[in-house]
């Protein structure tokens, strides 16, 4: 009698972008269907490219997985630009591929804590990027890793608090602990991955023996 009310239900990204512009503060998408640790690619680009599509520039992004952009800032150094395509490619079920041209702001290939209230115990994601695409500020690492339970843009020098929204993916419980000083609230807009709460949007089921809920 109570299933109805365990199902996760998302807010469609238009109507999450309208909250966030019409709200004071500094804002937070949960992208529950990219995580990490929940097996997700890491590289689902499907907010940023919402984002970007309507003209936000003041954004920051957490975490991009891409060796092939992660290399290229690289070659660029900072201040040096970076054109391609972002993200999407594990596979087809994280969106397509976004096309940037963005500044290089930030390099690090040095390895970071995996907990914030213990940073002796360290995690290698290789090359790191902070990437200024017209004031959206995108994490991209070489390598996936683990960030729920750490502030990576304060290891990244970027002041969340001047920022209007920012894209987390992984557990919302962790990440709200992490950001609860910075954070004016959140929402959860509908996105794209494998670890989509709504398993009715992960993909078909063939083999499913029926009915079965939802």
């Amino acid at each position: 009698e109570l299933r109805d009310d365990f199902m996760f239900h998302m807010m469609p990204v238009e109507e999450a972008i309208r909250t966030v512009t019409s709200n004071e503060g500094l804002w937070a998408f949960m992208d529950e269907c990219d995580d990490p640790l929940g097996g997700g690619a890491s590289d689902g680009i499907y907010l940023l490219k919402a984002l970007m599509d309507a003209g936000i520039r003041s954004a920051g992004i957490s975490v991009i997985k891409d060796p092939e952009i992660a290399r290229k800032a690289w070659e660029a150094g900072i201040g040096g630009t970076v054109a391609g395509l972002l993200g999407a490619k594990t596979d087809k079920l994280h969106g397509e591929p976004v096309r940037i041209n963005a500044k290089v702001v930030k390099l690090s290939d040095t390895e970071i804590p995996i907990y914030a209230d213990d940073i002796t115990v360290k995690q290698n994601v290789g090359k790191i990027a902070v990437l200024d695409q017209n004031g959206i500020f995108i994490v991209v690492v070489e390598y996936k890793g683990a960030f729920e339970s750490i502030n990576i843009f304060d290891i990244m020098g970027i002041d969340v608090r001047n920022l209007k929204v920012i894209v987390l993916k992984g557990s919302s419980g962790a990440l709200k602990e992490v950001f609860r000083e910075y954070l004016s609230g959140y929402v959860y807009p509908e996105s794209k991955g494998i670890t989509n709460p709504d398993v009715t949007k992960i993909g078909e089921f063939k083999k499913l023996r029926r009915p079965v809920y939802p």
